[in-house]
């Protein structure tokens, strides 16, 4: 059997960006007080640098994905040094964002396959579709950020799609 390749062009990996960056408005259960403006920029400016890495590893490949990797993790350090008390809540927003960013590049990469074939004069639409999936249970920022880094830099994702004729 022949694998076909689709690959997810740059507009998943922007689409999954914008949809994690609209986080952080809303309260995260767990925390006493509201986010305030302060942290919201803390908050943002650690996005930024992963962010940065995760287009790095997109664009670039695993060697300039694991060199930002690398940058990004010791900006967070040093950002969760910064919101001192209110670090949980840094990390609580970016795992949070971490998650909706990897929920919206898988999705938007499994939209990007074909429902419908043509073979001959025949159309076939998909009669099912197999993929498995790995859950990250960890709340580790590292892992995390590892894990999305490597599928952007050289991940796959093994969908086994069956088709059946159209009536």
């Amino acid at each position: 059997m022949k694998t076909i390749v689709v690959v997810v062009g740059p507009t998943a990996v922007q689409r999954a960006s914008e949809k994690a960056r609209a986080v952080g408005s809303a309260p995260i259960s767990g925390v006493a007080a509201p986010t305030s403006a302060a942290l919201l920029g803390l908050v943002d400016e650690a996005w930024g640098a992963i962010e940065s890495a995760l287009t790095e590893a997109y664009e670039f490949g695993t060697e300039k994905g694991s060199q930002a990797y690398e940058w990004a993790v010791a900006k967070i350090d040093e950002l969760a040094k910064k919101a001192g008390a209110r670090a949980k809540e840094l990390h609580q927003q970016l795992v949070q964002r971490l998650s909706i960013y990897s929920q919206e590049l898988i999705a938007t990469a499994l939209s990007q396959m074909t429902a419908t074939i043509r073979v001959g004069e025949v159309n076939l639409s998909i009669a099912s579709v197999t993929c498995t999936q790995k859950l990250s249970l960890s709340g580790s920022l590292k892992v995390n950020i590892k894990e999305l880094i490597e599928l952007l830099a050289e991940g796959e994702l093994d969908i086994e799609t069956n088709y059946t004729r159209e009536n």
